[in-house]
């Protein structure tokens, strides 16, 4: 579920808001932050490194292109799979998406998981994120694959992931997804406000996602 200013996001929402074009080279630092969110030096390197455990992501020469088509084998898990899962970054997103899940099957942007995971900016455009996927029913929140964590400063982190774009989403007379299984690239913003880790933007970005296990997680 990204904003857009030309992108479009997870689960094919359409919204209105600002893309992002470039991203910025992390600076290779050790930060020390206050409290549990992180947890030093040691963590902020290893979100640098390339992944190990997850397949790497071959980009291509299409622009945002979705990797469209019969719907794979999904991969059914108790819980969501990556090695930064523990990152806070990551589980700030994790949060959100679970929340961006309950306000389409609730029918309102106002949930907790939503509200409390949201910058200003970015609870102004969930209500459209949203709007295009009413009378859906979600079985649990938006499947995504992080594969790289950046940071840009002590406030700001990028997460690099690979997100279910179209077919999550079921009927609910049939039970069957309502649209084609895809999948796409995007970039999450998370800035620290407040001692709080909050998502600020996602956006679209080029590559294929055809390399990447997506977990599916039900409620």
């Amino acid at each position: 579920m990204a904003d857009r200013g030309g992108d479009e996001g997870t689960t094919g929402l359409r919204v209105a808001g600002s893309g992002r074009s470039g991203l910025r080279a992390p600076a290779v630092v050790c930060l020390v932050v206050v409290g549990s969110l992180l947890a030093g030096c040691a963590e902020e390197a290893s979100t640098m490194a390339p992944p190990v455990a997850s397949p790497q992501v071959s980009p291509t020469s299409t622009t945002g292109a979705a990797d469209r088509g019969t719907r794979r084998s999904p991969t059914v898990a108790a819980r969501p799979r990556s090695r930064f899962e523990r990152n806070p970054a990551v589980r700030v997103l994790r949060t959100h998406y679970v929340g961006l899940a309950k306000s389409v099957n609730l029918r309102t942007a106002d949930v907790p998981e939503l509200v409390r995971t949201s910058t200003t900016a970015r609870a102004a455009v969930n209500p459209s994120v949203m709007r295009t996927e009413l009378g859906l029913h979600y079985p649990g929140p938006v499947p995504f694959t992080p594969y790289a964590v950046r940071v840009v400063d002590s406030r700001t982190r990028e997460v690099l992931m690979c997100a279910v774009d179209e077919g999550w989403g079921r009927d609910p007379a049939t039970g069957r997804p309502a649209r084609p299984w895809s999948v796409v690239r995007l970039v999450a913003t998370v800035v620290r406000v407040d001692g709080r880790w909050l998502v600020d933007r996602i956006v679209r970005t080029p590559g294929s996602c055809a390399s990447v296990r997506i977990y599916e997680v039900m409620w």
